[in-house]
């Protein structure tokens, strides 16, 4: 297999590629002058800026704290200030003032060491597990274990908390990963085109039918909850969606599955393969974990 010819070489100062020929050669195509210090700091320096780039990600502790250009919106929060303790974007909810809005933040094991939080716009101060007054770009020193409260003021962007005592540029990251991040905590499973199959599962009997759901691994054992029975349904002996009449609901929950029983169908065999499926563009399915 052919060597990748896009490596660098530095000389006189200058870099150039090296193709597989001259890679193979080895130092003989250096010849009898090797790079000088300057040349290979030259190279060295730009590896290691590339080290630190890439070793830099999840600076920031807190989640969703873009609130600008990208926002999870799993509730499809309408915006604005959210009421105490009621949760609005994914991970913030109304401090318990109902003035701000906070993020319980899962403590790392930096403790004793500075941190710096920074925002911006934003009218009033920030708190940060009980240190108040805390303007855009003020350090201070986590001193307890445990998972401490982020508080700042609701029309903020660009949240950032980070160790250090000086802020530096927020951290963007690609939407897939803000929202996995965000599913550590809650996920909601929808279904925009009136057919979605959530499940496959069995027929209990020709009225009830019982799914198994896997989703993505989570936090803790969420709480499940669904939209109004009349929006799922199973399919029949002959492929027909019957409605769940009689209600919907899960059991045997854990962090990353579980159990959906339905009831109130009709034209079902016990024994028969079926499928949760939704039988309107409102049908969705809930996963929440609250970290208070």
């Amino acid at each position: 297999m052919a060597f990748n010819d896009n490596r660098v070489f530095a000389e006189n100062g200058g870099k150039t590629n090296i193709n597989d020929t001259q890679y193979g050669d080895g130092w003989d195509f250096i010849g009898s002058t090797p790079p000088s210090v300057e040349d290979f700091n030259s190279v060295m320096n730009e590896t290691d800026s590339r080290v630190v780039a890439l070793n830099k990600g999840h600076k920031n502790y807190l989640i969703n704290a873009n609130l600008n250009t990208t926002i999870i919106n799993t509730r499809g929060f309408a915006g604005g200030q959210p009421a105490a303790g009621v949760y609005g974007y994914d991970r913030w909810k109304g401090d318990v003032t109902g003035t701000k809005i906070e993020q319980v933040v899962e403590n790392s094991e930096n403790i004793n060491e500075p941190y710096v939080i920074s925002w911006v716009g934003g009218t009033g101060t920030a708190e940060v597990n009980g240190v108040s007054g805390l303007n855009s770009g003020d350090s201070f020193t986590l001193t307890a274990a445990g998972n401490f409260s982020v508080i700042v003021p609701t029309d903020a962007t660009y949240i950032q908390l980070e160790r250090g005592d000086v802020p530096t540029d927020f951290e963007y990251r690609r939407k897939q990963v803000e929202e996995s991040l965000c599913e550590w905590y809650t996920i909601i499973l929808e279904d925009p085109g009136n057919m979605k199959i959530f499940c496959s599962g069995q027929a209990v009997s020709a009225v009830t039918a019982q799914c198994s759901l896997i989703f993505p691994k989570m936090r803790a054992t969420p709480a499940v909850s669904f939209s109004a029975a009349a929006d799922f349904a199973a399919i029949d002996s002959v492929g027909t969606p019957t409605a769940a009449a009689g209600g919907i609901s899960a059991d045997q929950v854990t962090d990353s599955s579980c159990r959906v029983i339905l009831s109130g169908l009709g034209g079902l065999v016990a024994g028969n393969a079926t499928r949760l499926q939704g039988r309107s563009s409102n049908a969705f399915i809930l996963l929440l974990f609250l970290r208070k």
